[in-house]
């Protein structure tokens, strides 16, 4: 995904409505004066299903996406889970509503899905944005943070499951392990829930 570009946004744009998205809200967010919601049809494959949620900014005909997240969800590596790819423009003029539309599209989809992380294609900018909203999760009462290592299982024969309770043990002990440059963490995840993990 790439909008960066006026050309790339147009393609995109064009893109989106060949899906016929439909229109939507969010229960916490209230779109400012000019903003719409839109989500894809979904996509149903054999191995995961596949939305994608646009933020646009200006009229039908001169419409650009500014925000767009790219649902992947599946029973794998563990039920009822999302990976989100995100991409956005500059903050610039939309920087108002970026921060407030992340948070609240995160809260939308913990309703049905668990949040999977993982390190694959990570700029260092998308790797700063998770670890924030790593963090985030951490200290909010409502959500669970969980370090997942797939080569690994536990006494009972499942994935051995971290449950990260803190700030300072992401930063000291699990930050090291998933970003780390010395250890090998390809088949490492983090997840964000709402709810105990079921693997």
């Amino acid at each position: 995904m790439n909008f960066l570009t006026q050309a790339l946004n147009k393609k995109e744009v064009m893109t989106l409505f060949k899906s016929q998205p439909k229109e939507i809200t969010l229960p916490s967010f209230v779109l400012p004066s000019g903003y719409k919601l839109m989500v894809s049809e979904i996509i149903d494959n054999e191995k995961a299903i596949v939305q994608n949620y646009c933020l646009l900014w200006g009229t039908d005909e001169q419409a650009e996406i500014v925000y767009k997240i790219k649902s992947i969800i599946s029973d794998r590596p563990i039920k009822a889970c999302t990976q989100l790819t995100i991409c956005r423009q500059l903050a610039g003029p939309h920087s108002h509503v970026y921060s407030i539309f992340i948070r609240s599209m995160l809260d939308f989809l913990l309703q049905s899905y668990n949040i999977i992380i993982t390190e694959k294609q990570q700029t260092q900018e998308v790797q700063r944005f998770w670890l924030d909203r790593i963090g985030e999760s951490i200290m909010m009462k409502n959500r669970k943070v969980y370090y997942l290592d797939l080569n690994k299982l536990n006494n009972e024969k499942t994935l051995a499951t971290d449950h990260i309770s803190s700030h300072e043990s992401l930063m000291a002990i699990y930050y090291p392990k998933y970003w780390g440059k010395d250890e090998p963490h390809t088949n490492c995840l983090f997840v964000i829930s709402n709810q105990e993990l079921s693997l």
